[in-house]
C-alpha cells in the first residue's frame, strides 16, 4: 500500500506540471561538489542517514531568495540563497557527490484553501534503503510572508514526508 500512495504522490507531481516534458534534474554545473558533500554527510552510515544531512545542511545554511534570482545549484552555493529549484539542484548535487540517487520533482504546490498554486514549485525523491522518500527542503527551511524569509528551526516535518501529506500538499 505505501508503494501506491509514493506512486499516487508522484504522479500528482507530475500531472500538476504545465510541460510534461519538464526538467528532472539539475543544471550543469561548473563545481566539484565532492568535498562539500563529504563534510555535510560526514558521520551518515546509510543513504537515508546522507539524505538527512542534506536537508538539515540545506534547511539551516540557505536562505530563501525572496527576489527570485537563484535558481541553479550554483547559484545558490555561491549565494546562500535560492528558491526552491535552487535548494532541489543543490540537494540533487551534494546527494550525486555522495552516490545518493535522487530526482528533481517540478509541479506546483497547493494553498491552505487546498487550491493550486499558480506559482512553480520543486521538491526531490531521493532513493534510501528505507525506500524512496519525499523531501521538500525549501519548506523545511522556512515561509515567507511579505517577501521577508523566516528560517524555521530544526524542522523535519519535509523531510521523509508522508506520501499523502506530498500529494495533498504539493
Amino acid at each position: 500500500m505505501n508503494r501506491i500512495l509514493r506512486l499516487s504522490a508522484l504522479l500528482t507531481g507530475i500531472l500538476f506540471c504545465k510541460e510534461i516534458n519538464a526538467q528532472y534534474w539539475a543544471s550543469p554545473t561548473e563545481y566539484d561538489y565532492s568535498g562539500m558533500a563529504i563534510e555535510i554527510t560526514s558521520g551518515a552510515s546509510t543513504k537515508y542517514e546522507q539524505a538527512e544531512k542534506i536537508y538539515r545542511w540545506l534547511c539551516d545554511n540557505i536562505e530563501y531568495d525572496v527576489d527570485y534570482m537563484y535558481y541553479t545549484a550554483d547559484e545558490t552555493r555561491e549565494n546562500m540563497k535560492g528558491v526552491c529549484q535552487g535548494y532541489c539542484e543543490l540537494f540533487y548535487r551534494l546527494g550525486e557527490a555522495v552516490g545518493l540517487e535522487c530526482k528533481i520533482i517540478p509541479g506546483f504546490s497547493k494553498n491552505i484553501r487546498n487550491t493550486v498554486s499558480i506559482d512553480r514549485h520543486s521538491w526531490i525523491i531521493a532513493v534510501t534503503e528505507k525506500g524512496d522518500i519525499f523531501i521538500d527542503p525549501t519548506w523545511g527551511a522556512g515561509f515567507v510572508i511579505n517577501k521577508v524569509f523566516h528560517k524555521s528551526e530544526s524542522d523535519m516535518s519535509w523531510f521523509d514526508v508522508d506520501p499523502y501529506i506530498m500529494a495533498t500538499s504539493h
